[in-house]
């Protein structure tokens, strides 16, 4: 049996929240995985979408994750086909959103991450990154059970109790997470997890 602690420190208001919360567990899980850099592209035309000069990429169809954001709010394409053509990208198909007709987005490749766990057992579950990331908690239905537009250097995280609301993934058995970059410049996330099974 070990412990799982939380610390916050901060002001709301005027008022300081401070305080700490800690679950008892059975287990943990936690890795540090590398993430690459997306790819910067700006708007020509409809699909049609100039990418940054030397972005490594060979000519061809690859699939991949795009984001922007429109007015402050995240949007995403997820499991896009990009044609490339030496700088020139068409972005066609995948789940999401539609293409902006403006401005520039970002092109990534999906880093997935086992992480096997079932949902009802957890007690805590968190991840925190330097850049701004897509974080998808994938189901044993290849499914996902949960995902998040994680802001750079803002943890997200779930608890049991404490007013933090149901468990977002309850129900699902958790086999992996799918991590795209929203940025152009690469970072590592971090992940965790702690369980106890018991009732």
């Amino acid at each position: 049996m070990s412990d799982t602690r939380l610390t916050i420190v901060g002001n709301i208001g005027a008022a300081g929240i401070n305080g700490s919360i800690s679950r008892s567990t059975t287990g943990v899980l936690g890795v540090a995985e590398p993430i690459v850099a997306g790819i910067t592209g700006t708007y020509v035309s409809a699909t049609v979408f100039d990418l940054t000069a030397g972005h490594g990429l060979g000519d061809g169809a690859h699939t991949m994750d795009v984001f922007w954001v429109v007015a402050g709010v995240p949007n995403k394409l997820l499991g896009a086909t990009v044609t490339i053509v030496t700088d020139e990208a068409t972005i066609t198909f995948g789940t999401g959103d539609a293409l902006p007709t403006s401005g520039t987005l970002v092109v990534s490749y999906p880093v997935t991450i086992a992480f096997p766990v079932e949902a009802d057992d957890l007690a805590a579950v968190g991840c925190i990154a330097a850049q701004n990331l897509y974080v998808a908690f994938i189901d044993d239905a290849a499914a996902t059970a949960y995902d998040v537009y994680l802001p750079a250097n803002e943890p997200w995280f779930w608890m049991s109790g404490g007013g933090m609301g149901a468990n977002p993934m309850a129900a699902d058995t958790i086999v992996s997470v799918k991590v795209s970059n929203r940025t152009a410049t690469a970072t590592t996330v971090n992940i965790g997890a702690s369980v106890d099974p018991t009732p």
